[in-house]
């Protein structure tokens, strides 16, 4: 499994699933571009990157909401790379208000980051990967998106996350026929930054509700993406992979 000479935009690598994706990417060659409101956080991830792998990152502060700065990014990252192939969508914010006493305001923002942010990055990626007949996107979406709601997510971060099942499905048909493949995963709970105060009987409760009886790693998310990105899942397309460790299966 290689990716070299290859770039791959991952948005949200300042920590978590996205720099371990990064760095699982970078280990195997590709060249890695970061958008991140996060911008120290994300060049953080790019020195782990240089320091271990050597290889070429480029760092772009990025409030993916906001789809000239999406498109400036991705423009400078085709510049400085000469190709876009790779797309990880995982940039995203939770929201824990109540849907009886959510504001629309509180509303709208989770559904600009965590579903038009990533419409604005396949939007912005899609000409370079159309006009070489070649490309895979990953789109990080959740198991809330399933079940109605997540560990902390309310209604909105669900209908964000099945607004991106449904994103990665539409544009996984509309762009087959350029050899483009667009997949999703859909995690439950993983060690990250955005559970740790998830901690005490709670948290013991919900681990023991997981048949493997623990919460993932960022790096195990990680390899599920990296393998769909990969040539080895060049015949998927529109799959949205659950890795959950048996808490949900359909």
């Amino acid at each position: 499994m290689s990716f070299k000479n290859e770039c791959a935009i991952i948005t949200g690598a300042s920590r978590g699933i996205g720099r371990a994706t990064a760095l699982g990417l970078a280990a195997k060659g590709s060249y890695i571009s970061i958008f991140d409101i996060n911008e120290q956080g994300a060049r953080q991830t790019a020195s782990l990157i240089e320091d271990n792998f050597g290889q070429k990152v480029f760092v772009k502060k990025v409030d993916i909401s906001k789809q000239e700065q999406v498109n400036q990014a991705v423009r400078e990252t085709e510049e400085k790379f000469g190709n876009i192939h790779l797309l990880v969508n995982n940039a995203a914010i939770v929201n824990t208000t109540p849907f009886s006493e959510i504001s629309l305001d509180e509303w709208q923002k989770v559904l600009d980051i965590n579903l038009t942010g990533a419409f604005y990055c396949i939007k912005a990626v899609l000409p370079y990967m159309i006009k070489e007949r070649k490309g895979k996107i990953v789109n990080v979406a959740s198991i809330a998106a399933k079940v109605g709601g997540g560990l902390f997510g309310n209604v909105s971060y669900a209908v964000s996350k099945a607004g991106l099942v449904c994103l990665t499905k539409g544009v996984a048909k509309e762009m087959a026929s350029y050899g483009i493949n667009v997949n999703a995963i859909a995690p439950s709970a993983t060690d990250t930054e955005m559970i740790k105060d998830f901690t005490g009987p709670k948290r013991e409760a919900f681990i023991q509700s997981l048949p493997m009886g623990r919460v993932a790693s960022p790096e195990e998310m990680a390899s599920a993406i990296i393998f769909l990105l990969s040539d080895e899942a060049s015949y998927i397309t529109g799959e949205i992979m659950d890795v959950n460790g048996g808490l949900y299966m359909d």
